[in-house]
């Protein structure tokens, strides 16, 4: 069986997490866009929280799979850097503008694997790839923008980071929901 097969019968098994994800991004989108006003304390932690519910979330269905994947240790990792990231970004306090980049950083790399997910689906023969791909594509753009434009206005910085989570999170959405649907094809 290839890896990009392997690869979708795992997340067959793990398409909640990735509904859970695209909830918990969509809603810190939404609050974002509402809270254009000033980046509030609030705000800041939820975001936080969304970083460690994610990590935790990784970290736990990859060591549920491990042993059905051969790469489970690498998505552990992936959500102990996130879930790391997460808690010092509640603990450090960091300036508006670092928040910015790191938080761009790490959506940025949520993106990627919304790209890398897409053209996965592509190659199972999947008909909604491209729009997958599109909101991948798109949640990398504003996040490249955030990281390239960090000291922009607060609310050009709150835009960017909301339309990221918005962007991403009906990624996250639509592609549990799509994986759902195989897993029922394929059983």
């Amino acid at each position: 069986m290839s890896s990009t097969f392997k690869t979708l019968e795992i997340n067959f098994n793990n398409w909640r997490l990735y509904l859970i994800m695209g909830m918990v991004f969509l809603v810190t989108g939404i609050w974002g866009l509402f809270e254009h006003i000033s980046i509030s304390v609030a705000f800041i932690i939820f975001l936080c929280v969304a970083f460690l519910v994610s990590g935790l979330l990784k970290i736990g269905f990859s060591l549920l799979d491990k042993n059905v994947t051969e790469n489970w240790r690498g998505s552990v990792a992936n959500g102990v850097i996130v879930l790391i990231l997460g808690t010092l970004l509640i603990f450090l306090n960091p300036s508006v503008a670092a928040l910015a980049i790191i938080v761009g950083f790490l959506m940025l790399r949520y993106a990627y694997n919304s790209i890398v997910h897409s053209f996965d689906m592509k190659k199972y023969e999947h008909t909604n790839w491209i729009g997958l791909a599109v909101f991948g594509f798109l949640g990398s753009t504003f996040a490249l923008l955030l990281i390239i434009y960090p000291l922009f206005g607060r609310l050009t910085r709150v835009f960017y980071a909301s339309m990221t989570f918005i962007s991403l999170g009906v990624f996250n959405i639509v592609y549990a929901f799509q994986l759902k649907t195989l897993k029922g094809k394929s059983a």
